[in-house]
Protein backbone atom coordinates (compact mmCIF):
# COMPACT_ATOMS: atom_id res chain seq x y z
CA UNK A 1 0.00 0.00 0.00
CA UNK A 2 2.66 2.43 1.28
CA UNK A 3 4.91 1.33 -1.96
CA UNK A 4 1.85 1.86 -4.35
CA UNK A 5 1.51 5.69 -2.65
CA UNK A 6 4.99 6.28 -3.13
CA UNK A 7 5.05 5.18 -6.82
CA UNK A 8 2.15 7.32 -7.58
CA UNK A 9 4.20 10.38 -5.65
CA UNK A 10 6.81 9.65 -8.12
CA UNK A 11 4.66 9.66 -11.24
CA UNK A 12 2.77 12.94 -9.93
CA UNK A 13 6.33 14.33 -9.63
CA UNK A 14 7.07 13.38 -13.16
CA UNK A 15 4.09 14.41 -14.84
CA UNK A 16 4.41 17.98 -13.68
CA UNK A 17 6.95 17.62 -16.57
CA UNK A 18 4.75 18.06 -19.82
CA UNK A 19 1.51 17.63 -20.77
CA UNK A 20 -0.54 17.91 -24.13
CA UNK A 21 -2.84 21.12 -25.28
CA UNK A 22 -5.60 18.39 -26.11
CA UNK A 23 -5.23 15.81 -22.88
CA UNK A 24 -5.81 19.41 -21.18
CA UNK A 25 -8.45 20.64 -23.16
CA UNK A 26 -10.16 17.42 -23.09
CA UNK A 27 -9.85 17.26 -19.39
CA UNK A 28 -10.97 21.28 -18.39
CA UNK A 29 -13.52 21.77 -21.20
CA UNK A 30 -15.25 18.40 -20.57
CA UNK A 31 -15.14 17.43 -16.80
CA UNK A 32 -14.71 20.42 -14.97
CA UNK A 33 -17.21 22.31 -16.96
CA UNK A 34 -19.62 19.90 -16.67
CA UNK A 35 -19.58 19.12 -13.33
CA UNK A 36 -19.20 22.23 -11.94
CA UNK A 37 -22.01 23.59 -13.16
CA UNK A 38 -23.87 20.31 -11.16
CA UNK A 39 -22.17 20.69 -8.08
CA UNK A 40 -21.57 24.17 -7.04
CA UNK A 41 -23.11 23.38 -3.57
CA UNK A 42 -20.49 21.53 -2.31
CA UNK A 43 -17.75 22.76 -0.44
CA UNK A 44 -14.78 21.22 -2.14
CA UNK A 45 -16.10 22.92 -5.64
CA UNK A 46 -16.32 25.78 -3.38
CA UNK A 47 -12.30 25.46 -1.83
CA UNK A 48 -11.59 25.00 -5.48
CA UNK A 49 -13.15 27.89 -7.01
CA UNK A 50 -10.97 29.82 -3.75
CA UNK A 51 -7.79 28.48 -5.06
CA UNK A 52 -8.66 29.02 -8.46
CA UNK A 53 -9.28 33.45 -8.03
CA UNK A 54 -6.61 33.24 -5.75
CA UNK A 55 -4.21 32.05 -8.30
CA UNK A 56 -5.88 34.19 -10.72
CA UNK A 57 -5.10 37.22 -8.61
CA UNK A 58 -1.49 36.15 -7.98
CA UNK A 59 -1.31 35.91 -11.96
CA UNK A 60 -2.76 39.01 -12.79
CA UNK A 61 -0.46 40.91 -10.68
CA UNK A 62 2.74 39.16 -11.47
CA UNK A 63 1.89 39.45 -15.08
CA UNK A 64 1.45 42.98 -14.64
CA UNK A 65 4.70 42.96 -12.59
CA UNK A 66 6.48 41.34 -15.55
CA UNK A 67 5.00 43.05 -18.40
CA UNK A 68 3.05 39.84 -20.10
CA UNK A 69 6.34 37.76 -19.29
CA UNK A 70 4.64 36.10 -16.15
CA UNK A 71 6.41 33.32 -14.00
CA UNK A 72 3.14 32.50 -12.44
CA UNK A 73 2.13 28.90 -14.14
CA UNK A 74 4.84 26.99 -12.69
CA UNK A 75 3.83 28.50 -8.95
CA UNK A 76 0.21 27.59 -10.09
CA UNK A 77 0.79 24.04 -11.42
CA UNK A 78 2.65 23.89 -7.77
CA UNK A 79 -0.18 24.70 -6.34
CA UNK A 80 -2.24 22.88 -8.02
CA UNK A 81 -0.12 19.40 -6.75
CA UNK A 82 -0.76 20.28 -3.29
CA UNK A 83 -4.49 20.64 -3.98
CA UNK A 84 -4.26 17.16 -5.48
CA UNK A 85 -1.99 15.40 -2.87
CA UNK A 86 -4.64 16.73 -0.20
CA UNK A 87 -7.35 15.34 -1.64
CA UNK A 88 -5.60 12.04 -2.34
CA UNK A 89 -4.30 11.90 1.79
CA UNK A 90 -8.33 13.29 2.79
CA UNK A 91 -9.50 9.89 0.13
CA UNK A 92 -6.43 7.43 1.38
CA UNK A 93 -7.92 8.00 5.07
CA UNK A 94 -11.53 7.84 4.61
CA UNK A 95 -12.36 4.87 1.99
CA UNK A 96 -11.97 1.48 2.75
CA UNK A 97 -8.98 -0.27 2.02
CA UNK A 98 -10.22 -1.74 -1.57
CA UNK A 99 -11.59 1.55 -2.44
CA UNK A 100 -8.49 3.49 -2.12
CA UNK A 101 -6.24 0.76 -4.07
CA UNK A 102 -9.03 1.60 -6.94
CA UNK A 103 -8.45 4.93 -6.57
CA UNK A 104 -4.92 4.78 -6.82
CA UNK A 105 -5.02 2.66 -9.97
CA UNK A 106 -6.44 5.17 -11.44
CA UNK A 107 -4.35 7.39 -10.19
CA UNK A 108 -1.89 6.09 -11.68
CA UNK A 109 -3.47 5.47 -15.14
CA UNK A 110 -4.36 8.95 -15.10
CA UNK A 111 -0.17 9.48 -14.51
CA UNK A 112 0.72 7.43 -17.39
CA UNK A 113 -1.79 9.34 -19.77
CA UNK A 114 0.11 12.41 -18.97
CA UNK A 115 3.59 10.83 -18.82
CA UNK A 116 2.86 10.31 -22.80
CA UNK A 117 1.63 13.59 -22.96
CA UNK A 118 4.48 14.45 -21.38
CA UNK A 119 6.66 13.36 -24.51
CA UNK A 120 4.85 14.82 -27.01
CA UNK A 121 5.08 17.99 -25.35
CA UNK A 122 8.75 17.69 -24.47
CA UNK A 123 9.70 17.80 -28.25
CA UNK A 124 7.04 20.88 -28.83
CA UNK A 125 9.15 22.31 -25.94
CA UNK A 126 12.57 22.27 -27.62
CA UNK A 127 11.33 23.14 -31.29
CA UNK A 128 10.07 26.22 -29.68
CA UNK A 129 6.27 25.86 -30.54
CA UNK A 130 5.43 26.06 -26.79
CA UNK A 131 7.21 28.55 -24.42
CA UNK A 132 7.69 27.75 -20.88
CA UNK A 133 4.93 29.41 -19.58
CA UNK A 134 2.39 27.60 -21.62
CA UNK A 135 4.30 24.30 -20.73
CA UNK A 136 3.49 25.32 -16.82
CA UNK A 137 0.29 26.66 -17.37
CA UNK A 138 -0.85 23.50 -18.87
CA UNK A 139 0.87 21.08 -16.12
CA UNK A 140 -1.37 23.68 -13.71
CA UNK A 141 -4.39 23.21 -16.41
CA UNK A 142 -4.21 19.51 -15.99
CA UNK A 143 -3.78 18.90 -12.10
CA UNK A 144 -6.39 21.71 -11.96
CA UNK A 145 -8.80 19.38 -13.53
CA UNK A 146 -8.25 16.53 -11.73
CA UNK A 147 -8.48 18.21 -9.19
CA UNK A 148 -11.81 19.09 -10.18
CA UNK A 149 -12.57 15.43 -11.48
CA UNK A 150 -11.87 13.70 -7.64
CA UNK A 151 -14.28 16.76 -6.25
CA UNK A 152 -16.80 15.54 -8.43
CA UNK A 153 -16.27 11.58 -8.12
CA UNK A 154 -15.82 11.85 -4.34
CA UNK A 155 -18.34 14.79 -3.52
CA UNK A 156 -19.86 13.35 0.54
CA UNK A 157 -16.12 13.00 1.21
CA UNK A 158 -14.42 15.79 0.01
CA UNK A 159 -17.10 18.02 0.42
CA UNK A 160 -17.21 17.39 4.34
CA UNK A 161 -13.57 18.01 5.50
CA UNK A 162 -12.74 21.42 6.79
CA UNK A 163 -10.49 24.11 5.38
Amino acid sequence: MKLEKIWIVIGLILVIGLLSTSFVKRLVTTSVTDVYDRSMENQEFARLNKVDRLLEDKSGREARQERGQGTGAGGEAEAWQNQLERQLDVLEQELDEEEVQALFERQMEWTLECEEQNEKNASRLSSGELTQTEYSALQAQAIRARCYELAAEYPEILGEVKQ
